[in-house]
């Protein structure tokens, strides 16, 4: 009997896994192949090699096609195959986590295409410990429906041993997008198909080291796969939509407003400050994206890229509503362009003659403007923040009633005192 598990987090994890797992999925590594081109930074070609004593891995088989997918092909020319294939090798490897791969799966003669992992050497010895060949999916035989996982460990010569589960019957080759996933922790690994767990096992021993990915297509010269001279349709392509990659163990991360609160209401014209926190794991965003919706009228703000492990915690950017009206703000930390976490509050900007309660303060909180050095406030502030145009915290002091801003490269900032009030100032 099937066992059918459903996807709860986001961007579809699954609620049946170790809670201590499922609950700390964080997705660290992805390729969209939304470009036109391999991405080198991710992924490098195969070497040529000649595989499965029929074909050859050849770098013109391997392309992205501008639509949102990785390519991949079998092709024979003058009596030559040669096939597609790229892997991570030397750019990304992982130990632990979720592995997924979406894609079309081709049905082939005499070949396959495959999803899978490998160590830095297959060392005999040690069992699966020291490395293990990780295939999470191979469509050996899908001319006749089949599919499935395999594991190999202790090299490849008399000791080498194997696990696997093949599967009929699954739909596989209708010619749509299907998922296949593997999550492997230090205990065991765990087979997924369109989110169906398919296979559990921890033969041979767990694999306790890092490990690099491949997207192959090859050819064999045997007839247990199927017969390559009986296959009528050439060339054959495989298309990967994406290739995702989680971790776990770690706080995901969360991202929220901390300035200006939900729903509270400001004029129109007047620079304010917004504030975004982020808790967790935060060396898994790559991007924070400050914006603003009103009616069906969107603007970005701001967007902070390469975030990094030693980043700020708190994020900031400027913003200066010009019309009347209720806005939604938002603020989103994404991974390469997905959107990990994010947080919306409602603001209510209202034209400057409808509220006044700040002008006076805005306009003589502090003297003079433009400055060559000190800044005196007319008031005690808690708390004052100098931030520049990209929405970067340049300056914090406490206790506030003046302030000496000339070490300030001379241009235009802006002050926050007690993060509720903001206006320009300018540095001579």
């Amino acid at each position: 009997m099937k066992q059918r598990v459903f996807f709860t987090l986001f961007l579809g994890m699954m609620a049946s896994l170790n809670a201590q797992v499922a609950d700390t999925l964080i997705m660290i590594w992805n390729d969209e192949f939304n470009g036109v081109t391999l991405d080198n930074t991710k992924w490098d070609h195969c070497p040529n090699w000649f595989r499965q004593g029929k074909s050859y891995w050849h770098d013109d088989n391997a392309w992205v096609d501008g639509q949102g997918n990785l390519k991949l092909k079998v092709s024979e020319i003058n009596g030559t195959v040669y096939a597609g294939a790229v892997r991570t090798h030397n750019r990304y490897n992982q130990k632990y986590g979720y592995f997924e791969v979406r894609c079309k799966v081709p049905q082939i003669k005499g070949g396959w295409a495959a999803f899978w992992m490998m160590p830095y050497g297959n060392k005999v010895g040690s069992q699966g410990n020291d490395g293990t060949e990780l295939d999470i999916f191979e469509s050996i035989n899908g001319w006749n429906g089949k599919i499935q996982h395999a594991l190999h460990w202790d090299g490849y010569g008399a000791e080498h041993q194997k696990a696997s589960k093949s599967m009929t019957d699954w739909g596989l080759y209708d010619g749509n997008y299907h998922k296949f996933g593997m999550m492997w922790t230090p205990e065991e690994y765990i087979f997924y198909i369109d989110d169906i767990e398919t296979w559990r096992t921890s033969a041979g021993g767990v694999s306790d080291v890092e490990q690099y990915m491949k997207l192959t297509m090859e050819v064999s010269n045997q007839t247990w796969p199927g017969n390559w001279n009986e296959q009528t349709t050439k060339p054959i392509t495989w298309a990967i939509d994406y290739v995702r990659t989680y971790a776990y163990g770690m706080k995901k991360p969360a991202i929220s407003f901390t300035i200006p609160s939900n729903n509270a209401t400001i004029n129109a014209g007047k620079k304010q400050s917004l504030k975004a926190l982020v808790d967790g794991s935060f060396d898994y965003l790559t991007t924070v994206e400050f914006s603003t919706k009103k009616e069906d009228l969107s603007e970005e703000l701001l967007q902070v890229r390469n975030i990094g492990v030693n980043s700020d915690s708190l994020f900031y950017a400027p913003w200066t509503p010009q019309e009347a009206g209720i806005y939604t703000v938002l603020v989103r930390g994404k991974k390469d362009g997905v959107i990990i976490t994010e947080d919306q509050i409602l603001i209510t900007v209202e034209d400057v003659a409808t509220n006044t309660s700040l002008i006076s303060l805005s306009e003589h909180v502090f003297y003079p403007n433009p400055t060559i050095g000190i800044i005196r406030f007319t008031t005690e502030f808690d708390l004052v923040e100098i931030f520049n145009n990209h929405g970067q915290r340049l300056m914090i002091k406490e206790n506030v009633q003046q302030l000496d801003v000339g070490q300030l490269t001379p241009g235009n900032y802006f002050l926050v005192m007690n993060q509720t009030c903001s206006m320009p100032l300018m540095v001579k």
